[in-house]
């Protein structure tokens, strides 16, 4: 789809020196009436594959048990082939994606190649340094942590932990 609606060489870096798409969301917005449509003309059917994650580089022993997947990036597809439009807005990694997938060891193995832990506790550091970043935009006067707490061999400066009701304020 890249290729045919973006650029003959597919996704290549832009002037940033990424992609201009997202290489990881977590949230899919749909067009209803789009989306019964699509579910009509494919029978509900979207190609799956399976994702299989190694325990070893000989890859002869499972991490963990295979499991059938399908990507989100084949939804798409299946409006544009129905004349739909396809669209996306991203945010920086900050404001919305901070997953807590990762056991200790794996963590501080991602830590360790320089890669975001995506630990339990680099999860709970990003909940509250959204609402950190969110005031200093609005411009509250919130310093930066310079003491670490050791989270498992993961050094993180959690801050202030300020939680913000949602009914605080709709948009800044």
């Amino acid at each position: 789809m890249l290729k045919a609606k973006w650029n003959p060489e597919g996704d290549v870096a832009n002037e940033t020196g990424y992609s201009s798409f997202p290489g990881n969301t977590n949230t899919l917005v749909f067009k209803i009436p789009d989306y019964v449509n699509s579910l009509q003309g494919s029978g509900g059917i979207i190609p799956e594959f399976v994702n299989p994650k190694y325990a070893n580089d000989e890859r002869t022993q499972f991490k963990a048990p295979t499991r059938l997947e399908c990507m989100m990036q084949d939804y798409p597809k299946l409006l544009t082939h129905a004349g739909n439009k396809v669209g996306f807005t991203m945010y920086d990694p900050w404001f919305c994606f901070s997953p807590a997938k990762n056991n200790i060891n794996d963590a501080l193995a991602c830590h360790g190649r320089g890669l975001p832990s995506f630990g339990a506790a680099q999860a709970e550091f990003d909940f509250y340094n959204w609402t950190n970043k969110m005031l200093r935009i609005a411009g509250v006067d919130i310093p930066e942590s310079t003491i670490a707490t050791d989270c498992a061999g993961i050094p993180i400066n959690f801050g202030p932990k300020i939680l913000l009701e949602p009914s605080f304020a709709l948009t800044l």
